[in-house]
């Protein structure tokens, strides 16, 4: 007989091992900014004793992470090999890997920021390595003494990742304005994880008409448009981008507020709650960074990943179409004023720049790879520049 169990990170309660549940009424209720030891994040990694230990650490506050300053925020994190949990008997492949630079926060209520901003974060120390070896050795003695075969994983914040993480007590933003953005003046060509190229170096099969499709269905609040350009499985099995520059698509709700149906070249497609909801994150949620439309022929740059590019290096085996990232100007001029980093390569109503990602994906029942286009638009942006007169950031 095989039994599941799901292990939920803030209540192991069988454990035999001090746990997350049982130190919250003995530590979490003493933890404050006064009983707290001022630690860097670089000893949360480095020194196992700090586990359970109410701490106080400062950095730049990232969604849920603490970064150790501005370049850390950016920098790659590197995925787990699965190869390193060959020796395990349970599969834990985990999401990022650690880094002495950023340290992760518990999952829960934070306040919000509208970019990275300086904070300090005051909490309690645990460890998901240390959990998922408690919770295996837990059920592996489980399992010799039922003879019950158990399939378990840790859920929350210990899902996915393998790192040590701060419970927050107490967030307290240092500064109220998020940091602005690294511009071409601050960092070198090198560290950049945009590498430009030129359209004649387009991936075989990928079209950029997608993404101006995807910009002209914004500016004009087409909505037909809009799924069009985002989802490929919406367009009829002979659709040319090319011949089908009018394209005459229209989106028509159902009774009942059931959804809508999309009519585009004599054939019908579905749409139903999903595709509606992206429709409205898109547009009805981010109105603000959607009210530039571009000008005529405007500056345009393309970007491939570089981390797409060191994995090709790594396994030119298992290639993939590789992303692309457009990004127009909305002036004449963009110069020292292009993002220099992937989580900048957006479309927030302040960037003098406006930038959409191109992708490739399969259909079932369709050959070869299809282009969507998807809107950059990151949640957790870093804020832009003031730019004064002669184009250098203030």
């Amino acid at each position: 007989m095989v039994r599941i169990a799901l292990c939920l990170f803030a209540a192991l309660l069988a454990l035999p091992s001090v746990t997350h549940a049982q130190i919250k009424e003995d530590i979490f209720e003493s933890c404050s900014i006064e009983t707290a030891k001022p630690v860097t994040i670089a000893q949360l990694h480095s020194d196992p004793e700090l586990r359970f230990q109410c701490v106080s650490v400062e950095g730049v506050l990232n969604g849920l992470r603490l970064h150790h300053d501005r370049l850390a925020v950016v920098a790659p994190i590197e995925p787990f090999d699965p190869d390193d949990f060959e020796d395990k008997d349970k599969e834990a492949v985990h999401a990022a890997a650690p880094s002495p630079n950023r340290v992760m926060l518990a999952h829960g209520s934070m306040p919000e920021a509208e970019g990275p901003v300086r904070a300090r974060v005051v909490g309690v120390v645990n460890n998901c390595s240390r959990m998922y070896d408690e919770a295996e050795e837990y059920y592996r003695r489980q399992e010799e003494e039922t003879g019950e075969s158990v399939i378990w994983w840790l859920t929350g914040t210990c899902h996915s990742h393998s790192e040590v993480f701060v419970d927050p007590v107490a967030v307290t933003f240092l500064e109220l304005k998020p940091l602005t953005r690294f511009t071409e003046t601050d960092v070198a060509v090198e560290q950049s994880d945009l590498v430009e190229f030129e359209e004649s170096e387009l991936p075989d099969g990928l079209e950029l008409g997608y993404a101006e499709m995807l910009i002209e269905a914004l500016a004009n609040r087409d909505r037909a448009l809009f799924h069009i350009a985002t989802e490929p499985q919406f367009r009829p099995a002979d659709f040319e981008l090319e011949e089908n520059s009018q394209l005459g698509a229209q989106l028509i709700g159902k009774a009942g507020g059931s959804g809508f149906e999309l009519r585009l070249a004599g054939e019908s497609f579905n749409l139903g709650r999903f595709e509606s909801e992206k429709w409205f994150e898109a547009v009805e949620e981010s109105s603000n960074a959607r009210r530039v439309p571009l000008a005529v022929q405007p500056p345009r740059k393309l970007y491939f990943l570089q981390d797409t590019l060191d994995y090709e290096l790594e396994y030119p085996d298992d290639r993939y179409p590789r992303e692309v990232i457009a990004c127009w100007c909305k002036s004449a001029d963009c110069s020292g004023k292009w993002p220099v980093f992937e989580t900048d390569a957006d479309a927030l109503f302040d960037r003098p720049y406006y930038c959409v990602m191109l992708e490739q994906t399969r259909i079932q029942g369709r050959e070869g790879w299809f282009t969507y286009a998807t809107l950059r638009d990151a949640e957790y942006g870093f804020a832009e520049p003031d730019w004064d007169d002669d184009g250098q950031p203030g």
